[in-house]
């Protein structure tokens, strides 16, 4: 099989889309095809959402002009990296790496929480903020129907266990977010030596729904190397995390992704979304199948752990 041959896999949830979860069959089916992918790739596409093309172009579009203002505008919202529970606002560069051993990732973000302080919420454009509470609301929406699927995948008897585990998503005490990541244009002679927009790593709580505007991401593949995921317009790319691999015993892979520099489109910014689902900080995360592959985590321990190693001391 030729390397660029490699691709994970789509899956059309239309169906379930319009039976709202419901139609067992249906159900059992989109099962089997996401329990492939998420084993062997860690990786989906995700065809037939229900998530509107015009809400996603608009979250790019508005997204992009928050990062085109001027720092100090920018500044204004900056992220508190150290409250947890409130984990909003613009996160600048260098503020958070994967790998220590290489210079500064090359992009800026925007986190939105639903719940958040009252002084940053009367910071932000009221416009700004509908628009993300809004768009927050679509992803959350469709991870309910993705929590059934993925209960159905791993045989559970409760088809709500993953709604439960995540019962305050969108409130304090979970700490789910959507980020927008802005990666800006460089000039050749800017780039350090192994520098990329985005380092190696996994993502750490249940899932991940991303949506990639241009090329640049890449994903290790079941053969060991990184393939360069096809941008396929209309998809969701979603994948898979760490406490979701630690649930499934490992069935489920949390597989290293990055977003790597292409000299060629460096001249060109990039921008992403994405939607990273937490279980609720209170969850205690077992191995659902009764072995002991995986310690017993408390949710919020592990995602603080990994969230404040990843946070650049100032």
């Amino acid at each position: 099989k030729k390397m660029e041959d490699e691709r994970f896999p789509i899956i059309d949830i239309s169906k379930l889309v319009e039976s709202q979860g419901k139609d067992e069959a249906i159900l059992n089916e989109a099962a089997k095809e996401l329990m492939d992918g998420f084993s062997k790739w860690g990786f989906i596409y995700l065809r037939g959402h229900p998530i509107a093309k015009e809400s996603i172009e608009k979250m790019f579009r508005d997204s992009e002009g928050f990062f085109k203002q001027p720092i100090e505008k920018k500044n204004e919202v900056l992220i508190d990296g150290a409250d947890i529970d409130y984990v909003m606002g613009y996160v600048p560069f260098k503020k958070q790496t994967f790998d220590y051993s290489k210079p500064f990732d090359l992009k800026e973000a925007f986190d939105y929480m639903h719940h958040m302080k009252p002084e940053m919420k009367s910071k932000l454009s009221p416009a700004f903020f509908e628009l993300f509470k809004d768009f927050f609301t679509q992803c959350h929406d469709l991870t309910l129907l993705l929590f059934r699927l993925l209960a159905t995948s791993l045989g559970l008897e409760d088809l709500e266990f993953f709604h439960k585990a995540h019962d305050k998503l969108g409130r304090l005490g979970n700490t789910s977010i959507m980020r927008s990541l802005y990666y800006p244009a460089k000039e050749k002679s800017e780039i350090l030596e192994e520098q990329s927009r985005c380092s190696e790593h996994t993502d750490y709580g249940t899932i991940t729904l991303l949506f990639p505007k241009s090329k640049g991401l890449e994903v290790k593949s079941p053969s060991g190397h990184f393939i360069k995921a096809k941008v396929i317009p209309g998809t969701i790319v979603v994948n898979a995390a760490d406490l979701l691999e630690r649930w499934s015993s490992g069935r489920i892979k949390s597989t290293p992704h990055r977003v790597t520099i292409q000299t060629s489109d460096m001249s060109k910014p990039r921008q992403s979304m994405a939607f990273f689902v937490s279980p609720d900080n209170d969850c205690l995360v077992e191995c659902l199948d009764g072995s002991n592959k995986y310690e017993p985590v408390n949710s919020f321990k592990y995602l603080d752990g990994r969230f404040k190693y990843n946070m650049i001391k100032s």
